[in-house]
């Protein structure tokens, strides 16, 4: 955030010191009419103008990627969820195992002192 502040800053101060260096009258040829206007407020407009038409092209991509992020963050926490139901399988299947081979520990230890 704060570099993007910051090139917004330095754009601005060269914009500012173009129009002042700049300040003569350019005629504009539209189609039909003819525009006499300063110079350096025809570069900011067409400045502008390039800005939103910018924009404009962006939007789609930037709407998309916002759309694959939450997507992806939907299925990270799907997937988190399921590590740790599969944690608790685990812990559930190692105590079996373990009570088991204790019970079997405990069978084999009786049958060798009756012996």
């Amino acid at each position: 955030m704060q570099r993007y502040f910051f090139t917004t800053i330095v754009i601005i101060i060269i914009m500012v010191a173009f129009a002042v260096l700049n300040h003569g009258y350019v005629t504009i040829d539209l189609l039909f009419t003819k525009v006499k206007a300063s110079l350096a407020l025809t570069i900011l407009v067409v400045f502008a103008i390039g800005a939103i038409i910018s924009f404009l092209v962006s939007t789609p991509t930037i709407l998309k990627h916002k759309k694959d992020a939450k997507r992806k963050g939907r299925e990270i926490k799907e997937l988190k969820q399921e590590v740790e139901k599969l944690k608790e399988q685990n812990q559930a299947l190692s105590s079996r195992q373990t009570n088991e081979y204790d019970a079997e520990s405990e069978q084999s230890t009786d049958e060798e002192e009756e012996e």
